[in-house]
């Protein structure tokens, strides 16, 4: 992961392109989280009702138009910057993006628990990518 989306850089989210998705899905949801943080999994971002006919989450222009941000596991809203401890090894970021076949009505202070609950039964195919990073 590149230095532009940590503590030690910017703290910008990375530039996100979503592809392949199934032409029957309404909207995304994205949760990234961090599976090596010591309060495990430490949420970093938690993303929804991005809009399909634009899959693109561009790292200096915030959040698609029409989607909503959750909490992360610092409290805030939003992109929280990969930042491990140091001399902690890799923390591997997994950003996980689902396809529904709807948009989701769910208040912003949803926990990441209850957001997976909420989209369960309308994921039509989800797909996964890491980035690692250690200090």
């Amino acid at each position: 992961m590149s230095n532009a989306f940590t503590c030690d850089g910017e703290g910008q989210h990375p530039e996100l392109q979503i592809h392949e998705i199934p032409p029957d899905a309404k909207s995304l949801v994205l949760i990234v989280e961090d599976p090596d943080a010591p309060d495990k999994p430490f949420t970093h971002w938690l993303l929804w009702n991005i809009p399909v006919q634009h899959p693109v989450v561009i790292s200096h222009e915030g959040r698609p138009e029409g989607s909503a941000e959750g909490m992360n596991g610092s409290g805030r809203y939003g992109w929280l910057p990969a930042c491990p401890p140091p001399g902690s090894g890799d923390h591997h970021y997994q950003f996980k993006v689902y396809a529904l076949d709807r948009q989701i009505d769910v208040g912003q202070s949803i926990s990441k628990a209850d957001l997976r609950d909420s989209i369960d039964s309308y994921v039509l195919t989800k797909a996964e990518f890491v980035g690692k990073y250690a200090r």
